[in-house]
């Protein structure tokens, strides 16, 4: 065993490896705190974490490690008054699942990335709704969840396009 070299944490190429997933889940976080209103109902927001954490998951997994998405987890939990770890356990799930997959996702494009951002979507939105439910204390209302699960995943196409271009640029930042 070596005990000569002393663990600094991440140096400054592991933190920009990070910081464009992290940067845009903290953003999507702050949205789904906003109250958005449209037409004088409120409008369903779509979960960008999520669009994040599977992404990366599927094609980075190590610019978006498990610690980072338990803190974002746990921020979104506080900023919008949800019971302390519900966000984190479902994204974490998220992570677990298509890690389960990976061989699978690997060098995959469109259909199939989006199909299993489908299948994603359908688990992490599974979690919330049963948490609702069980604050409730019965079944909570499915239609908001439906349509915000729907409009997450009918974004990633487009959320997929836009974090490979953040992913590219900070890339060429970096060198």
């Amino acid at each position: 065993m070596e005990f000569s070299r002393i663990d600094r944490g991440p140096d400054a190429a592991q933190l920009a490896a990070i910081a464009p997933a992290a940067l845009i889940s903290l953003a999507g976080v702050i949205a789904l705190a906003l109250p958005l209103r449209l037409f004088e109902a409120t409008a369903p927001t779509p979960l960008i974490p999520l669009l994040v954490v599977y992404h990366w998951t599927a094609t980075r997994p190590e610019e978006f490690p498990a610690p980072v998405i338990l803190v974002l987890g746990f921020i979104q939990d506080l900023l919008l008054g949800a019971p302390l770890g519900l966000a984190a356990a479902a994204y974490l799930a998220v992570r677990w699942l298509t890690l389960t997959q990976s061989e699978f996702l690997r060098g995959r494009e469109g259909g199939a990335m989006w199909a299993g951002m489908a299948v994603m979507g359908a688990a992490a939105g599974l979690i919330f709704w049963i948490s609702a439910s069980i604050e409730a204390r019965g079944l909570a209302p499915i239609l908001p969840a439906v349509a915000q699960i729907g409009l997450t995943v009918l974004l990633y196409p487009v959320a997929a396009r836009l974090f490979e271009r953040a992913r590219r640029r900070s890339e060429g930042e970096a060198a």
